[in-house]
């Protein structure tokens, strides 16, 4: 079966959409004042900083930014050995090669706001920077200011500040985003980056792509490798046997990549997608059987490929059992129908069941050229074909009784004694980041126009709502004081209802 690697990517980042949790950037929280007052008043304040010894001082240099670290070291002798030797906390540096104009551009995050933005460009035989500090990313404060390097190559010169920048932090960074086809891996001071979890590298040279995957450990969370010409560069079979490919929770090859049978069935990814070469539909048929029979990847959510030639969906669908996506099926879960395909366009889909687990099911979606295969069913919510809502547990504080009725999908209902003023509803759903909203509605004729894409939403001042949200799914709570006349329904964020809370003296 031969295959391309033209619109994975597309697929992939439509797909991604959805992700807003799975792919977050690894940048952590700055410090609160809080957690700054607490440990200002366990070390007794500024005023005592020469009482405390050295340990004592390291503890708040890692709390420092960049700039109050340099100011820190000089103050005397003592502390600016001690911002010297302590490691500086950098999450995600990114260096990536100009494609159109000669010009590199560099990015240090660290664990605030705070952003560092470089980009070295040949003027001639010298490097120009220009060179951006922003303050805080939520607001346009910052400052910048050029510098010019004579007789020098800015290709080198971006290379060095990369490198120094690995040095200040320990190589101990998080997240690593490389687009240079020819990184100068030989005389690289680069030996480890031993606590890197994100590991993105874009160019068309294997041995490089190869180079810099020796350096991070065997198991990451994310490994991506993207060349700019697909048909310079194959992933080969001797590349893809490396641990780093074989463990990491999403592996994402954005071309071609050579997985033998026996090697895609050994992979552990949560998330793969690449163009196969020589990975066959029978192969594909024991992937799908390794999850319907219990033994699949821990975790897994999906795997996407996409072919050059015709899916052979009869090798693959072989000796599995399934259920065709039809209009019977669409009338049952036509929330989740529409926010699947909506988001990844046409096809055809099927259902697969596992034989281990009835609350566990797959959907494969095949379209020209293309097919992904995404688990939908989770045992936290129930199978697929159960319904989206169901309310889980109430709140503790008495109230008059009211009796209301939760649909799901226009289906079934059950009428359900409100006694309390908090009810718990939990939502089970296909894509486990998706971003959801809760919609109040004051009557049914307006949520249904809602649905239809009619009136504005009209909120409840007086009703309040949480959310919170995991790898399996979302849960919502509702606070209100109960009245006669109170529809609360919800809905995706483009309408679509999932499920509806209505006083039961209202007929559907």
């Amino acid at each position: 079966m031969s295959s391309t690697s033209d619109g994975v990517q597309d697929e992939e980042e439509d797909f991604n959409n959805l992700d807003c949790l799975f792919e977050n950037s690894g940048i952590k929280k700055r410090e609160t004042k809080k957690e700054i007052d607490d440990l200002l008043t366990y070390i007794g304040g500024f005023e005592k900083w020469n009482n405390l010894n050295d340990d004592c001082r390291i503890q708040v240099l890692k709390l420092l930014e960049y700039e109050d670290r340099g100011r820190l070291g000089f103050c005397s002798k003592r502390d600016n050995l001690l911002v010297e030797s302590t490691p500086l906390h950098v999450d995600t540096i990114q260096v990536e090669e100009g494609t159109l104009v000669n010009n590199v551009a560099v990015q240090i995050a660290f664990n605030s706001r705070k952003l560092l933005n470089l980009v070295f460009t040949k003027q001639g035989n010298d490097t120009h920077i220009g060179w951006t500090f922003f303050l805080d990313t939520r607001s346009s404060k910052s400052k910048s200011k050029i510098v010019i390097l004579n007789s020098s190559d800015y290709r080198k010169e971006a290379v060095k500040f990369v490198e120094r920048w690995m040095k200040q932090c320990n190589y101990e960074l998080e997240n690593l985003i490389v687009g240079m086809t020819d990184y100068p891996i030989e005389t690289s001071q680069i030996k480890r980056l031993p606590r890197c979890k994100r590991l993105r590298i874009m160019g068309d040279r294997l041995d490089i792509s190869e180079w810099w995957i020796q350096k991070v450990p065997e198991k990451l969370l994310s490994l991506e490798l993207s060349p700019y010409d697909d048909t310079k560069l194959i992933f080969t079979k001797e590349f893809l046997n490396q641990p780093q490919v074989m463990e990491s929770q999403i592996v994402r090859f954005y071309g071609f990549a050579d997985f033998t049978d026996e090697q895609f069935l050994k992979t552990k990814a949560q998330l793969i997608t690449f163009s196969p070469v020589s990975l066959t539909s029978d192969g594909i048929n024991k992937y799908i059987k390794k999850f319907v029979n219990g033994n699949g990847s821990p975790n897994f959510e999906r795997a996407v490929f996409r072919f050059s030639d015709v899916v052979e969906e009869g090798k693959i669908l072989n000796g599995l059992e399934y259920r065709t996506w039809d209009k019977e099926f669409k009338r049952e879960i036509g929330s989740f129908w529409n926010d699947f395909l909506r988001m990844l366009g046409g096809g055809r889909c099927l259902q697969i069941p596992s034989r281990v687990d009835p609350y566990e099911s797959l959907t494969l979606h095949v379209d020209i050229g293309y097919m992904g295969i995404y688990k939908t069913g989770h045992r936290t919510f129930g199978c697929l074909m159960s319904p989206w809502g169901s309310l889980i547990k109430y709140g503790s504080r008495k109230r008059e009784k009211n009796s209301w009725v939760i649909y799901c999908d226009s289906r079934s209902n059950l009428t359900l004694d409100i006694s309390q003023d908090t009810i718990y509803v939990e939502v089970r759903f296909a894509f486990p980041s998706n971003s959801y909203e809760v919609d109040f509605y004051q009557d049914e004729e307006n949520a249904t126009q809602r649905s239809q894409g009619g009136n504005e939403i009209r909120t409840i001042e007086s009703s309040d709502h949480c959310q919170e949200a995991n790898k399996d799914g979302m849960r919502w709570w509702f606070q209100w004081l109960p009245k006669d006349n109170l529809n609360v329904w919800t809905s995706t964020y483009e309408g679509n209802t999932l499920f509806a809370l209505i006083p039961s003296t209202v007929s559907k």
